[in-house]
């Protein structure tokens, strides 16, 4: 028995070391696209580090993207729902018998349609830069949910490497 313990603590503790392990990935991502560097899977990924190697005639100019796909928007669709408070309800005037008037006020529960129409956002963007014919690294601590996403604004060739965890 004791040794199933003893096995069973160095196992949580090689689980507990693999996942805060960091991976490296690197891509060439040519001028005027958009191409997936990595997709999240069960969770959010935490890049450490970006690396830019630049083409040897042309500055890198690059955006990292938060996105699911190759698109930089997102809908939210319009919807209605309700909306519930309570209030004072005033009744009045009432008169009694001799010819006062009083004003009575009660709680009243009053229910609303809200609509809230369609919106077009944007996702996160991280943009990098790299002078011709250099490498830069840029130390960071960036937390992507959808998955990583390059865009190449510039006019050659860049390498991307990227630290991660996930």
């Amino acid at each position: 028995m004791k040794n199933y313990l003893k096995l069973t603590i160095m196992g949580l503790m090689l689980i507990g070391l693999n996942a805060s392990a960091a991976f490296t990935t690197s891509l060439t991502v040519v001028p005027g696209t958009m191409t997936n560097l990595l997709t999240a899977i069960n969770g959010s990924i935490d890049i450490k580090s970006v690396t830019v190697q630049a083409a040897v005639t042309t500055n890198a100019l690059f955006s990292l993207v938060d996105t699911p796909t190759n698109s930089l928007v997102y809908v939210n669709p319009a919807y209605t729902n309700k909306l519930r408070y309570a209030t004072n309800m005033i009744y009045g005037p009432l008169t009694n018998y001799y010819g006062v008037t009083n004003f009575l006020t009660n709680i009243a529960l009053i229910t609303v349609s809200n609509v809230v129409a369609q919106s077009t956002n944007n996702y996160n963007t991280f943009g990098f830069s790299a002078a011709a014919n250099s490498t830069v690294t840029y130390d960071q601590d960036l937390y992507f949910n959808h998955g990583a996403w390059v865009t190449n604004f510039g006019g050659g060739n860049v390498v991307v490497t990227i630290t991660y965890v996930q």
